[in-house]
Parts: structure tokens; sequence; C-alpha cells
């Protein structure tokens, strides 16, 4: 776990920015008769960065920061399944090896 954290704006985040829109589980409690019982949807839009994809599923994360040592920490992870997934937008694409080089002349 990390001790310090050093703030990643210094170097690019290697990662794609997305924007994720997707129906999440429902339910509530309290007994109803079935006549009152209706399907409820929540569509939910979660922003952040593209950590891993999976044919099953993405996982994104916020809050990031980069330790001392070079690796990056998330927070606000969201394992979100692909059969519940309507769109998925790139909002800002991971930079090229080229842009993550340090500027030379710097």
């Amino acid at each position: 776990m990390a001790k310090t954290g050093k703030p990643v704006p210094d170097k690019p985040i290697p990662y794609d920015l997305v924007r994720i829109v997707w129906l999440d589980a429902s339910g509530d409690t309290g007994f109803k008769p079935v006549s009152e019982i209706k399907e409820e949807r929540t569509k939910v839009t979660t922003v952040g960065f593209l950590i891993h994809k999976t044919r099953d599923h993405y996982l994104t994360g916020g809050s990031v920061f980069r330790e001392t040592d070079g690796e990056y920490y998330f927070g606000d992870r969201n394992h979100i399944p692909r059969a519940m997934v309507k769109e998925l937008t790139v909002i800002a694409a991971k930079p090229s090896r080229k842009q993550q080089a340090p500027n030379a002349s710097s």
C-alpha cells in the first residue's frame, strides 16, 4: 500500500479516459402486492480511466495518483459487466509512448 502520494499531472496518465453508460441492477425492500411491482432500471454514467478490460467486464478507476515507485494507484474503482454497457466513449485516448517520454529540452 502506498504511504506517500505524488501528484500525477507531471506525466500523462497511461490509460484511456472513458465515459460508460450502463444499466445497473436495482432493488428495494419491503412487501408489495404483485400488481405494484414494476420493472425498474437504473441508468448510470461512469467517467474514469479504463484500467483493464476483458470479454466480460470493464474496470475503471477515478482518483488516481502515482507513488514515488512509479506505480499508479486508483480509488473509486468500478467493475462493470459488458452485458450491462449501453455506450462507451473515449473522452481522451491514452498518450502514445512518444508523448509519455520526458521532454529532452526541459
